[in-house]
């Protein structure tokens, strides 16, 4: 997100800039269109452009917590956390009830001193993830970001509802059903995380890591037949898998297949040169 995006009228970005940019010429203090051309400019990709205008529009109007928001958002993107917060905090500081500050702000403390996940962090993540939600229940994406909270902490039955939440509001987002399907997997509920990894082949025949997983899943259930079946179709969307040819490499000894499992075993150390191939 950058917020408001649903604003635009059918007309192409650089007519849109231009117009903006008279509008800013005949009236310099237009804080709407400061904001609205920041919005062009972070869609193009363009965050330095995007961050002078949310600057502007600050400036403006110093208490605009969507500036401010984008701001951080904007910051986070480019991986300075610090400025992220303060701008998170800023926005909320000014609008206690802006539901996507405190989801971003729920992000940003928990990639932080990424590495050093501690529970106080953590807690503190979970804490803007749940202010998000109960501003806006139908947050799909703080649903999300608070289950992964809880997966980060071992906690999969309190995370394994709010993931099941996130694909009520979404049920086509796949990283949502990814994540259920992992959080499944840990709790030895194989069946069902089978189920959730067949719903991302509907919505994503191509991702690639998930045909890896199922294929995992089926390896493990003994049905060495399924489980290649999907080893052969991550590595046909993705030749240079090296976890899917090893685990192909696995399944083929399994069958009793040396010839076939060295090939992949050679094939996923040329990828993968820390691969323990053995």
């Amino acid at each position: 997100m950058i917020p408001r995006f649903a604003w635009a009228p059918a007309l192409s970005g650089s007519i849109l800039i231009a117009e903006l940019k008279e509008a800013i010429r005949i009236d310099p203090d237009n804080a709407d269109a400061h904001s609205m051309l920041g919005d062009l400019y972070y869609r193009r990709d363009d965050l330095d452009a995007a961050i002078a205008e949310y600057k502007k529009v600050i400036r403006i109007d110093p208490d605009n917590a969507n500036a401010h928001a984008n701001l951080g958002i904007i910051y986070q993107a480019q991986g300075n956390p610090d400025a992220a917060i303060s701008e998170f905090k800023e926005a909320i500081r000014i609008d206690p009830d802006h539901a996507v500050a405190h989801r971003y702000l729920g992000d940003t403390e928990d990639e932080k001193d990424e590495g050093e996940v501690g529970q106080d962090k953590l807690d503190a993540a979970i804490s803007e993830f749940k202010e998000a939600i109960r501003i806006d229940p139908d947050d799909g994406l703080a649903h999300y970001g608070l289950g992964l909270m809880y997966q980060a902490q071992g906690n999969f039955t309190a995370a394994i509802p709010e993931f099941k939440e996130a694909i009520r509001i979404d049920p086509d987002h796949a990283i949502f059903h990814f994540n259920l399907g992992n959080a499944y997997t840990e709790q030895d509920k194989l069946d069902a995380a089978i189920s959730e990894f067949k719903e991302i082949i509907r919505i994503d025949p191509d991702y690639a890591s998930n045909h890896t997983k199922l294929g995992y899943l089926y390896q493990a259930q003994g049905d060495l037949d399924a489980a290649i079946s999907e080893f052969k179709e991550a590595i046909r969307i993705d030749p240079d898998d090296a976890s899917a040819h090893f685990n192909l490499g696995v399944a083929y000894t399994e069958q009793d297949k040396p010839d076939a499992a060295i090939a992949e075993f050679k094939e996923a150390g040329r990828l993968d040169p820390d691969l323990k191939v053995t």
